[in-house]
């Protein structure tokens, strides 16, 4: 994009944005959490966060922008509301999005754990173990890096 130059969007409530200039939707990708990023107005932004900033009032000045139906890519503005993170957080555990440990309690048993040592050595990379493990990203990092799990190496 050169200086001086803008593009400019028009955002819909259904969660589209479209490049005014050229009729297209604008590029998006998914990122890591499930969540539908964009680069608009010269930043990565979520697309959620847009609808909810551009369609609904937010008088009490929450942070957090909750999906109702708990389906992340749903970011029809019909679907959202803003709320504390503790209200979203609770949401997620009401519709069953996340387990009843936190990520960074879960214990990997020694099998898990020598699979996930073995696929990282053959190239899969930690933050992809980590999601598939089911533990956060630091927790494997430092089984990978023999941090943890020493006695048994």
């Amino acid at each position: 994009m050169r200086k001086g130059t803008r593009f400019q969007y028009d955002v819909y409530e259904n969660g589209d944005i479209i490049n005014k200039k050229n009729g297209q939707p604008i590029k998006s990708s998914i990122t890591e959490n499930g969540y539908k990023r964009v680069w608009y107005e010269g930043r990565g932004q979520m697309v959620h966060r847009i609808i909810a900033e551009k369609f609904i009032p937010n008088p009490e000045n929450y942070t957090d922008v909750n999906h109702k139906d708990g389906n992340k890519l749903n970011n029809h503005v019909d679907n959202l509301e803003w709320c504390t993170h503790k209200y979203n957080v609770n949401h997620g555990f009401q519709l069953g999005l996340f387990n009843e440990k936190r990520l960074s309690e879960r214990k990997l048993t020694y099998e898990e754990k020598e699979t996930a040592c073995e696929m990282n050595n053959l190239g899969t990379p930690i933050r992809a173990l980590a999601r598939l493990f089911k533990i956060d990203y630091k927790a494997m990092w430092n089984i990978i890096r023999g941090k943890t799990y020493k006695n048994e190496l």
